[in-house]
């Protein structure tokens, strides 16, 4: 296995992961605005 190789898998490893973190931290805020949202809107009726 060629350094550069193992490099590169480590670093395209990093950003999965990393985009998989910002995608649940995104669906975790998009739910938690909704829910604000929906409960002042069952607040108010």
């Amino acid at each position: 296995m060629d350094i550069l190789q193992q490099a590169q898998q480590a670093v395209s490893g990093l950003v999965s992961g990393v985009q998989g973190l910002l995608g649940a931290v995104a669906s975790i805020l998009i739910f938690f605005v909704t829910y604000k949202i929906i409960k002042r809107a069952l607040g108010k009726a």
